[in-house]
């Protein structure tokens, strides 16, 4: 265990694992960590997503043909935010990663599985104000492909490349101009179900959720009226 998500908060280990960690990160840039989320915690969230709808999504941001399904489920989403933006731990990933001070977590649920055509390709998430990435997986099992790589964008040297060992483990890694990611494809039945997002100076968490709200009653509004 490097860091783990409970029920009671944020459980770092002992500081020798930790610089460790931070060595690590600092020639990756990134950094996996195993059962970040409580396994307790980790199948009770997941129980809960199997009731949830799941929508598609296009991401036509990015090339190539992209699509995964989407989680509409508020309450999960909920938690998950109120377990990640934890002030102990933004401290932590500063003190591991080196990066400017963290103010908010803004993620999402997604899903996808084995369909051929789709890719996430080498991109940079880098818009001046998002500092980290996570990927927490909530898969109900082991999934085949979906590796998580990095590389640098000039040489095109990779710098990391891993899979998760099972739901509960965690991938933080860096976004900067210089740096790209891609998802590997997907292989097999399971499909791969993540909590993504990115760690960012600005806003603050409770300006963030206040705005989030905002962001859904208009949604529903407008979903009302069709």
């Amino acid at each position: 265990m490097i860091i783990q998500l409970r029920r009671t908060g944020v459980v770092a280990a002992p500081e020798a694992r930790l610089e460790r960690a931070r060595q690590d990160f600092a020639r990756q840039h990134c950094v996996y960590v195993p059962q970040f989320l409580h396994p307790e915690l980790a199948t009770s969230i997941r129980r809960r997503m199997h009731q949830a709808p799941f929508e598609e999504r296009h991401h036509t941001d990015l090339d190539g043909r992209v699509v995964d399904l989407l989680m509409c489920d508020d309450a999960v989403h909920g938690r998950l935010h109120f377990l990640v933006n934890d002030r102990r731990f933004f401290e932590l990933l500063q003190r591991l990663t080196g990066c400017a001070p963290i103010n908010c977590f803004a993620g999402v649920v997604s899903r996808r599985g084995a369909r051929g055509a789709d890719t996430y390709a080498w991109h940079d998430d880098e818009d001046g104000n998002n500092l980290l990435a996570m990927s927490l997986d909530l898969s109900d099992g082991r999934f085949g492909g979906g590796r998580l790589q990095v590389r640098e964008a000039d040489t095109g040297l990779q710098t990391f490349d891993g899979a998760s060992r099972g739901p509960g483990d965690a991938f933080i890694f860096r976004i900067a101009a210089n740096l790209e990611h891609q998802v590997t494809l997907i292989s097999g039945a399971m499909p791969r179900t993540v909590f993504a997002g990115w760690f960012r100076e600005t806003p603050d968490y409770r300006t963030w959720l206040a705005a989030s709200v905002d962001r859904r009653e208009v949604k529903e509004a407008t979903w009302g009226r069709r």
